[in-house]
């Protein structure tokens, strides 16, 4: 059955949230950076949004290297989130020991590597490109089919795309050789459907926009910590935490990042070699 038309004045703002790899409270401040007190100020100015964002959509990482701890204490500091949340997964993540915890909400992060959801007109999609554990990206023939079903269920619905990794090069040797390793299969999907208005990941800790084929790539700043744009390395900038913010309104959205403010610095200096990968 085909999807019904859209209200053009339909307007409301969604909030792209992706990367606060918080610790446990065992364990070293991931980079120097007490991200647990980052990601708890990032919550606090979502909560200030008036009006409310219709959804928070996190992109994983929520925890350090899967640590059954440092997941608990995230969720605990996700749960004062007052709007409702979608959550994917990232590298760093353990499904299996999130899901539990977050109770009721464990639906939240879908049972499916691709959730799909209608949202005032729009399709909303979140997929999972994490990799066994791996550091780089990987969506896989199986999901890469699901985002054709998923988008075709809905064919005149304008979508949104929300991963972990990101798609396209950066110009960055040391995140590039982790993003999406199918991407190219992935590009084309898109190409063929034509209904993507945009496609918004984190993994890289900083802000990026690029286009490909009339759509718009966005990479999120993490709610932890940045990086620095240097192609030698990934170095810990002093930039704060940040989400995204994206207005919609009909069938156009517009996007910008916002910076939290935060009343302290981070908590002792970057060290490099002090976590690994991203």
């Amino acid at each position: 059955m085909p999807s019904a038309p859209h209200d053009t004045l339909t307007e409301f703002s969604l909030v792209h949230l992706t990367d606060p790899h918080v610790p446990g409270e065992d364990q070293a401040l991931p980079r120097g950076v007490d991200t647990a007190s980052r990601f708890a100020a990032a919550i606090e100015a979502i909560n200030r949004l008036s009006p409310s964002p219709a959804c928070v959509i996190l992109t994983g990482d929520l925890s350090v290297a899967g640590s059954a701890g440092a997941a608990r204490r995230a969720v605990g500091l996700l749960r004062s989130l007052r709007v409702p949340v979608r959550i994917t997964f990232g590298n760093h993540d353990d499904p299996e020991a999130l899901r539990p915890l977050m109770g009721r909400a464990g639906d939240a992060m879908g049972k499916k590597a691709c959730q799909a959801f209608d949202l005032r007109g729009w399709r909303i999609l979140l997929l999972d490109s994490s990799d066994l554990g791996l550091r780089g990206g990987f969506l896989g023939a199986g999901q890469r089919h699901q985002v054709r079903v998923e988008l075709a269920r809905a064919p005149r619905l304008p979508a949104l795309l929300f991963l972990h990794h990101h798609v396209l090069p950066l110009g960055l040797p040391w995140v590039d050789r982790d993003n999406l390793h199918d991407w190219t299969e992935f590009l084309e999907i898109l190409r063929e459907v034509g209904t993507v208005r945009g496609v918004f990941s984190g993994h890289a800790h900083q802000a990026s926009r690029q286009e490909w084929n009339g759509i718009p790539f966005y990479v999120t700043p993490s709610a932890g910590y940045q990086f620095f744009r240097d192609p030698t390395g990934p170095r810990v900038s002093p930039e704060p935490p940040a989400y995204r913010l994206i207005r919609i309104l009909g069938e156009a959205f517009a996007t910008e990042v916002r910076p939290v403010e935060m009343s302290a610095p981070m908590a002792e200096p970057a060290r490099p070699g002090s976590a690994s990968g991203v």
